[in-house]
């Protein structure tokens, strides 16, 4: 019997008795409201690869059916690729139902690989994402009625990791960040959701090859300046997701000693924007307040400005879970972690309450851990634990020192929330005009939509005092007492 090739298949033809290996099992649901479906990637001895979607009344076949063993299939539907999430570039799709029937057979004379890759580079995702706002890849299939029908498809990336991130928490979602470079010499940030990111925060780390398959592509917008959007793209994990380190890619021992090869890129940090990228799209705080919500609101955007005050009322670090990185709580001796239980140490981390002010307007912001740390040059710990600042609500003296200093801050603006900083740089000799930071009482109130309210929307610490203190110790004889001596004086 002859050995039938995947690319014979074609849409609601008879199929064909096929020889292939299963080397991928994974379960999608692409609509919340469709129920999750399980899939699997079958590849055979030609270098095709297909997607099956199991659609069985009963869960036999799927318990039959082992991840990298051989089977010929028959009995089979074949259909047009889904909509929406395209694995491969196969313009079918195999439906297995209740008479499809797997038959386990030996490895063949020259041997299926259990890896499927069509790797794509950073050019042909500026490319397709331009079309496509979602996902990578776009085809054009017509239907009845001459209508066409739009396919997204999932991209692979073979890429060297440039810098990681450890698993953090965004909105409820674990999830785990990477910038990494091409073999383009480009470099694009991945995103891992969820189990992945927790399967591989341990495996991955800078200078690793690896092969990721069936990425998607989101856009980003990293600047709104003057009625201008800037963007660029990224890629994200879906369940169909795979990643295989360098040692395990078949096939591309030459492009991955390319990889190795190219220049170490220094200034490629996780999470941050280039210096240039900040540098080129600086604007003032009133701009972005004068926008409107819905085109300002989680963009990225930088400013010229100065720390106002700090909010000392607000707790300025928290403690976290050495395993999962959530919030612990005490619990009579011990630290509790509502995922993890009884936690013997746990790890401090900066969050830190401001008021930005560019001579325009005030900004409530948020400082995290990252920002923090590269503003102070110090970690949470040392700050706690060695220089004794434990109280949370008892503001540093190295954090009122940075009041009334000039400082670019890139940070995502946040609608009715505090903003968060991203990333801190020095101002360049004449970038702007000095920042005169007041301190009248007028101008220090917040926005109603911002204000603080209880019994600890006042505060009364000595931090706070001090706050004030340093303030007017950096404005001289500019604050508000001299200009009374100089009405009386008039």
């Amino acid at each position: 019997m002859a050995d039938h090739s995947i690319t014979e298949l074609r849409p609601y033809k008879k199929p064909v008795p096929l020889n292939v290996r299963v080397i991928r099992k994974y379960t999608l649901q692409w609509n919340p409201k469709d129920p999750k479906k399980r899939y699997y990637l079958l590849k055979d001895g030609h270098g095709n690869a297909i997607e099956a979607r199991v659609e069985t009344r009963s869960k036999k076949i799927d318990a039959q059916v082992s991840l990298y063993r051989c089977y010929k299939i028959d009995g089979y539907v074949v259909n047009p690729p889904m909509s929406f999430g395209k694995v491969v570039s196969q313009d079918t799709t195999i439906v297995i139902g209740d008479r499809t029937v797997f038959q386990h057979i030996p490895e063949l004379p020259v041997p299926i690989p259990k890896q499927h890759f069509e790797f794509a580079l950073h050019g042909a995702l500026e490319d397709r994402v331009k079309k496509n706002p979602v996902l990578t890849g776009i085809a054009l299939d017509r239907t009845s009625l001459n209508v066409f029908r739009i396919i997204y498809s999932l991209s692979d990336y073979l890429c060297r990791i440039e810098s990681n991130s450890a698993v953090m928490k965004r909105k409820d979602k674990n999830l785990l960040k990477m910038m990494v470079t091409d073999l383009s010499e480009h470099t694009i940030e991945i995103t891992l959701w969820e189990e992945m990111a927790y399967t591989y925060v341990n495996v991955l780390s800078p200078g690793k090859v690896i092969a990721v398959a069936s990425l998607k592509v989101t856009r980003l917008t990293v600047a709104f300046v003057m009625c201008h959007i800037t963007e660029k793209i990224q890629l994200e994990s879906t369940p169909a997701t795979t990643i295989d380190l360098e040692l395990a890619i078949e096939g591309y021992a030459e492009e991955i000693k390319r990889l190795q090869m190219l220049p170490k890129r220094a200034s490629c940090q996780y999470g941050y924007q280039t210096e240039r990228d900040i540098r080129d799209n600086i604007t003032t705080i009133a701009d972005i307040l004068s926008g409107e919500p819905v085109l300002v609101n989680n963009r990225r955007f930088a400013c010229i400005a100065r720390i106002k005050e700090i909010q000392g009322y607000r707790t300025w670090y928290s403690r976290k879970c050495p395993h999962c990185n959530d919030s612990v709580r005490p619990e009579e001796d011990d630290m509790i972690c509502k995922h993890c239980g009884t936690v013997e140490s746990t790890k401090y981390a900066y969050c830190v309450n401001a008021v930005l002010f560019d001579g325009t307007a005030t900004l409530p912001v948020v400082f995290f851990d990252d920002a923090m740390r590269q503003l102070l040059g110090t970690d949470c710990e040392t700050m706690v634990v060695r220089e004794g600042f434990s109280d949370t609500k008892q503001v540093p003296g190295p954090m009122i020192e940075l009041i009334g200093k000039e400082k670019l801050y890139s940070f995502i603006y946040r609608f009715n929330e505090d903003s968060t900083i991203q990333q801190t740089l020095e101002v360049q000799p004449l970038t702007s005009a000095p920042i005169a930071v007041p301190v009248t009482a007028k101008e220090t109130s917040l926005p109603d939509s911002v204000k603080p309210t209880g019994p600890a929307a006042a505060p009364a610490t000595p931090a706070a005092k001090n706050q004030k203190k340093h303030v007017r110790d950096l404005e001289g004889t500019d604050g508000p007492s001299t200009k009374k001596a100089k009405d009386k004086d008039e």
